[in-house]
């Protein structure tokens, strides 16, 4: 089972994305392309994704 234990109240949806995505990815040892299978999104996305959040980090 993929999906972390945790509970997600107070979280808006833009931090509940980015956990779910790099707790799939931790899960998968980095593999981008299981991790877009399971969260049913294309690796395309994931990578669309990702940059977001490296980003928004800065």
């Amino acid at each position: 089972n993929v999906w972390p234990d945790v509970s997600f109240k107070g979280s808006t949806l833009w931090e509940v994305e980015k956990n779910l995505i790099f707790e799939t990815l931790r899960e998968v040892d980095g593999n981008k392309t299981k991790a877009s299978k399971i969260l049913g999104i294309s690796v395309r996305t994931m990578r669309n994704k990702l940059n977001e959040y490296k980003t928004s980090d800065l």
